[in-house]
């Protein structure tokens, strides 16, 4: 599963967990209802996994597709270094989110090797991280939204100062599977479905938005 770690005041970091150790120790209450809560989490990225690889809303992963998908989760769990950054500014929350450069580099060489299959199973997965990522936080709203003009990237970066993420003087972001995010609980649009904010109806789009 990949989850957000706290590290200092004000900032957050995303990272793979460890493999548990194995034990007989029966699990108390808490540690239940913790292990709950990561299957749900875990549950939910590979939804938006499939999602992202064109399968549809409820649909399994299966066959060969599924193993592409399981050598894209392993590598990524041993290799990539997701980072969620964070400030508050009055009632809102800043968040810069990335998959990290880790797994874009991994993603060019296996296009550079012509490994195709490889390097489309991990590139959506990256994309996967960032959105699962990005709505454990809440339903937030980015730059390119309805109404959140992509002009407004560099204003919310210089606000944010994520030093995981880069600014290209295009507006977009290094690594490519990075966003930008405004989680204001007072702002209704919020509490809709980040694709319902996105006028590009794209083959991706959550089939509720």
């Amino acid at each position: 599963m990949i989850h957000g770690e706290q590290s200092e005041p004000g900032r957050e970091e995303a990272a793979a967990p460890k493999a548990p150790a194995a034990g007989i120790r029966p699990s108390s209450p808490s540690e239940e209802r913790g292990g709950r809560a990561r299957r749900g989490a875990e549950r939910a990225l590979i939804d938006d996994y499939a999602r992202l690889l064109g399968y549809p809303a409820g649909k399994p992963l299966e066959g060969d597709v599924l193993a592409r998908a399981e050598e894209a989760l392993d590598w990524y769990r041993r290799h990539g270094k997701p980072r969620v950054v964070t400030r508050v500014v009055g009632s809102e929350t800043l968040a810069a989110i990335t998959a990290g450069f880790e797994v874009e580099d991994q993603v060019a060489k296996l296009w550079a090797s012509e490994r195709v299959d490889e390097a489309y199973f991990l590139d959506r997965l990256a994309a996967a991280v960032v959105e699962h990522l990005a709505a454990s936080l809440g339903n937030g709203r980015s730059p390119g939204h309805r109404g959140f003009p992509i002009e407004e990237q560099s204003k919310l970066y210089a606000l944010v100062e994520p030093e995981e993420i880069e600014l290209l003087p295009s507006g977009m972001l290094r690594p490519v599977h990075s966003i930008l995010a405004v989680y204001d609980p007072s702002d209704e649009s919020a509490q809709q479905s980040p694709c319902s904010l996105c006028d590009w109806r794209c083959s991706f789009r959550r089939k509720a938005a």
